[in-house]
């Protein structure tokens, strides 16, 4: 369950009012903003707090993922001895006790009763950390963003382009088996590079195969191939960030590339041959332009 932050132990209204500024109000934008590293840090540099006060206010705004646990009771286990869900995870048959004592420190009244604190620990057992839950929860807000419709425009626009620049000029039989390969090992590179909820991983969880470039070749008009580049890059334009587009431009300009240069093209009796051809150097420039680059 997710909290204000003003509600948070240790949480100033100075802290809650900037961390709002930059668009996170509640416990779980808090979790899913500090919990991966690289972030963390941007977001303590942003505050100009120490990294390790807010990987501590996130340990306490986690344990709130545990059902029943509510903000007044973080503070109660907090003076128990136990600050994070790990710590919980853990926790001996004597925590009901600890509480207890901790209750009477506190003045707390309404104190959890033994069920309640058995059913806590069982659960913090139980539950996904929260690295993976913010993983799976960042990457459902991002399949949420696009319809099913759109996602398959997201998904065709790397092929797209691959497509065009294997058709762009004649290749024998080995030669194009050579690109198509190519071109789906880019993309499955780029995939594997990606974070687990970027919009490359979720988008291309299997990554591709250079059967399924081959098959939208066999499919698709050449005409309708940057055309189709060009929908799916305004399509993650108009709803994603500069940092999602970015990593998807250039995927969609690796693939093009290596397929590019996979064989060399063109000359007589293996002289003179290109890495790039004349034709397949259009085919980049015409989907440079469909990416928006």
């Amino acid at each position: 369950m997710s909290y204000k932050l003003s509600e948070l132990k240790g949480v100033p209204v100075s802290l809650a009012k900037s961390l709002q500024t930059l668009g996170i109000n509640d416990t779980e934008e808090y979790l899913l903003a500090v919990t991966d590293p690289d972030e963390l840090k941007v977001l303590a540099s942003k505050l100009g707090i120490g990294v390790g006060t807010l990987s501590a206010l996130a340990a306490r705004a986690d344990l709130l993922r545990v059902p029943g646990i509510g903000p007044a009771y973080t503070e109660l286990l907090n003076t128990a001895g136990i600050n994070s869900v790990v710590e919980l995870r853990a926790a001996g048959p004597g925590l009901y006790d600890q509480l207890m004592k901790a209750g009477e420190t506190l003045g707390i009244k309404g104190l959890p009763k033994q069920a309640e604190v058995t059913a806590w620990v069982n659960s913090a057992q139980s539950m996904a950390d929260v690295a993976d839950w913010a993983v799976t929860t960042k990457s459902d807000a991002l399949r949420a963003n696009f319809a099913d419709d759109e996602w398959l425009k997201i998904q065709l626009a790397p092929l797209a382009a691959a497509a065009l620049v294997v058709t762009a000029s004649p290749s024998d039989k080995g030669d194009t088996a050579v690109e198509l390969n190519s071109a789906a090992a880019a993309v499955n590179e780029a995939r594997s590079g990606a974070r687990p909820e970027a919009l490359l991983s979720v988008a291309f969880p299997d990554g591709t195969t250079a059967d399924a470039i081959a098959k939208f070749i066999g499919e698709t008009p050449r005409a309708a191939m940057a055309v189709t580049i060009k929908a799916a890059t305004d399509l993650v334009r108009s709803k994603l960030d500069t940092e999602q587009l970015a990593a998807y431009q250039s995927m969609i300009l690796s693939v093009a590339q290596t397929a590019a240069e996979a064989a060399k093209e063109g000359g007589f009796l293996g002289m003179g041959k290109k890495v790039v051809s004349d034709e397949e150097q259009a085919a980049l420039n015409e989907i440079e332009a469909a990416v928006g680059f």
